[in-house]
């Protein structure tokens, strides 16, 4: 029993010993905390406080027809004008400033679509990316893939409607329809949307995808109710493990202090052993993890409306992780023989794991093969599950299932750099 009390003692001199040493290098602390508050002011400055990035869709209209005209005012209004700015130019122009990376795609709209459309007739609608952007012209894309379905049923179930404009197209191909054309035309649609109401309302199918039960059975949807995609939800998670993975690798450095001033051959030669030094090492790096993380999630709170009540279980999740990668990196230290092997070493897996885990780039807008190695990382595994708290798709299982993961192979760490310290003692003289 004294000696358990004596070990508990132990650990609390060497928490204090490591808290006390991160405190005397403020610049360390300030730098880690500082990621994540310099990313959060960034990110609020872009998205204008909250709001997401806006689309800059180039349309160069060709048909200058009211139909094309109509097209392009419903695109600038309504929903879509949240993030998506509209804007109307030359082919040439278009193209000229699309490639010099103003814009993030350009819709070119040929002459005679208006006819096509109400003659049931093929027409061409071309839009051309900016290779530059992923995620903005993607949305733009899958927006104009919608519009090609509308226009694709609006032919076949009102042709009959717009008969009337069809046969003035015929007459004056320039000339807009009549007031008495445009009133005959709205109640034949009117009617043929009454005959189709029993289909419509409700509708006769309902999709349902495998995220939307997931979110009915351990979610509260609340992500798909933030409307329309936020770069702060995209970023912000995956800077602050990026943080988190900046303190291990720089706390992990210890171990050489400990070796060089001669700390880790007097434990040895004690009755505590490197087990409880390493143990003190994770304690103090978990209250620097957890004060990195508290800056995060109180950007978090404020720029993504997240409910407090996810606050909590995110900081706890992230202090947890951040001590296993302390144990990760810890290892990788006492596979080397000197500081600078060691810090050579971290060094090495530290950026593939940043670059691959979700950090440097989010798993949304990686290529496929290489999202799904880095949501296999240990970083990538804590970083879907930190996610997964903080906008409410949290599941039980998932969340212990990972814990386990992490934390066995951060026993195994330790245990691997533990089983090393006599050697390590030795060659430090």
């Amino acid at each position: 029993m004294k000696q358990r009390t004596g070990s508990l003692g132990f650990l609390r001199e060497c928490v204090r010993k490591d808290v006390r040493r991160r405190l005397a290098d403020p610049a360390s602390l300030l730098l880690w905390i500082g990621i994540p508050a310099v990313i959060g002011s960034l990110l609020a400055m872009v998205t204008g406080g909250g709001g997401g990035p806006r689309a800059h869709l180039l349309v160069a209209d060709n048909d200058d027809s009211f139909l094309s005209r109509a097209l392009i005012a419903a695109a600038a209004q309504g929903p879509a004008a949240e993030f998506l700015q509209v804007q109307s130019v030359s082919p040439q122009e278009g193209r000229e400033r699309l490639d010099a990376g103003d814009g993030s795609a350009l819709l070119l709209i040929p002459k005679g679509f208006a006819r096509a459309v109400i003659d049931r007739e093929a027409t061409e609608l071309t839009l051309v990316t900016n290779p530059a952007q992923r995620i903005l012209p993607a949305i733009i894309e899958q927006g104009a893939e919608m519009l090609v379905e509308v226009i694709f049923y609006a032919q076949r179930l009102f042709a009959e409607a717009w008969a009337p404009i069809s046969e003035a197209l015929e007459t004056d191909a320039d000339a807009g329809p009549t007031l008495d054309q445009v009133n005959a035309v709205s109640s034949a649609i009117y009617e043929r949307i009454e005959a189709l109401e029993p289909l419509l309302f409700p509708p006769a199918l309902k999709l349902v995808s495998e995220e939307q039960e997931g979110e009915g059975a351990g979610g509260t949807g609340e992500e798909s109710e933030a409307g329309a995609f936020d770069m702060a939800r995209l970023f912000l998670p995956a800077m602050l493990f990026m943080s988190v993975l900046f303190v291990a690798q720089g706390v992990s450095d210890d171990l050489w202090y400990e070796i060089d001033n001669g700390t880790l051959r007097r434990v040895l030669a004690s009755r505590h052993g490197a087990g409880v030094l390493l143990a003190g090492k994770l304690a103090a790096t978990a209250a620097v993890v957890a004060v990195v993380a508290a800056v995060g999630l109180a950007i978090a709170f404020a720029l993504l409306s997240v409910p407090a009540s996810r606050l909590v279980p995110a900081l706890l999740w992230c202090t947890y992780a951040g001590a296993a990668f302390v144990a990760y990196f810890l290892a990788l230290q006492s596979l080397a023989t000197s500081r600078r092997g060691g810090s050579v070493l971290s060094s090495m897996i530290l950026f593939p794991l940043l670059m691959a885990g979700g950090s440097f780039f989010p798993f949304a807008v990686m290529p496929e093969w290489m999202a799904a190695i880095g949501r296999r990382t240990p970083n990538g595994m804590a970083l879907l599950q930190f996610e997964a708290i903080l906008f409410g798709r949290s599941e039980p299982l998932a969340l212990v299932r990972t814990g386990a993961a992490i934390g066995l192979a951060a026993a195994a760490a330790v245990a691997l750099c533990a089983a090393r310290a006599r050697r390590l003692a030795r060659a430090g003289g």
